[in-house]
C-alpha cells in the first residue's frame, strides 16, 4: 500500500495473506500469521488467521479461534469477550462472528461487552451499525436492530450466496443492497 496518505507496509511480511483498512490505518496479515501496520501504530501480539475492520475498529481471529479487537488510537486491545470464532464482521462498535458449529455471536464494544448468542445452524452473519443481518442455510436473510425492528428499513428479499453489512451477492453474482445502503 503506497500513496500520499499511507506509508508502505513492511516488505518483511510480504506476500501478505489478508489486508484491512480503516479510517486512518492499514493492517496486514503476514505469512507468519502476525500483523503489520502501515504507520507503526498498535499491533496486537499473537498469530492470526483473519482480520476485519470498519472505520477505526479492527478485529482479528487468532489461529486458535480467540478474538482480539483494537482501535488505531489505542495502545492496548479493547475488552473482547472470550469467544471462539471462524469468521468475523465489524461495523462501528458492533462485532459479530460465526462459530464452527454454525451458531453465531454478536457484541457491542464496551468496557464490559454483552454477548448475544445467535443459535444455528446459520450460513453467515454480518454486523451492521445498529444490529446485524443473519443468513439462513436456505440463503434468505433477516436483519434486526434499531431501524429494522421499528420497520424504518426494509428487510432484504430473495436468496443470497454471501452478505456483508447491508449488501449481499445473489446466485449468479449480482449485488443487492438494502437498509442504509439502498439507493
Amino acid at each position: 500500500v503506497t500513496d500520499a496518505f499511507w506509508d508502505e507496509l513492511p516488505a518483511t511480511g510480504a506476500p501478505y495473506r489478508d489486508v484491512v483498512a480503516g479510517g486512518s490505518y492499514v493492517y496486514a496479515l503476514t505469512q507468519a500469521h502476525t500483523i503489520a501496520c502501515s504507520i507503526g501504530r498498535f499491533v496486537p501480539d499473537g498469530t492470526f488467521k483473519v482480520l476485519a475492520s470498519d472505520m477505526e475498529r479492527y478485529c482479528g481471529i487468532h489461529t486458535d479461534g480467540s478474538v482480539t479487537c483494537w482501535t488505531g488510537f489505542s495502545a492496548q486491545p479493547l475488552t473482547t469477550p472470550a469467544v471462539t470464532l471462524e469468521t468475523i464482521s465489524v461495523a462501528g462498535l458492533r462485532v459479530c462472528g460465526m462459530r464452527a458449529d454454525g451458531s453465531a455471536v454478536c457484541w457491542t464494544e464496551a468496557t464490559d461487552p454483552i454477548v448475544e448468542e445467535k443459535p444455528g445452524p446459520l450460513k453467515a452473519i454480518a454486523a451492521g451499525l445498529d444490529g446485524e443481518c443473519i443468513m439462513h442455510l436456505d440463503g434468505t436473510v433477516a436483519c434486526r436492530g434499531e431501524y429494522y425492528d421499528d420497520g424504518a428499513r426494509p428487510q432484504p428479499t430473495g436468496v443470497f450466496d454471501s452478505i456483508a453489512q447491508e449488501c449481499g451477492i445473489r446466485p449468479g453474482g449480482t449485488v443487492s443492497c438494502w437498509g442504509q445502503y439502498r439507493r
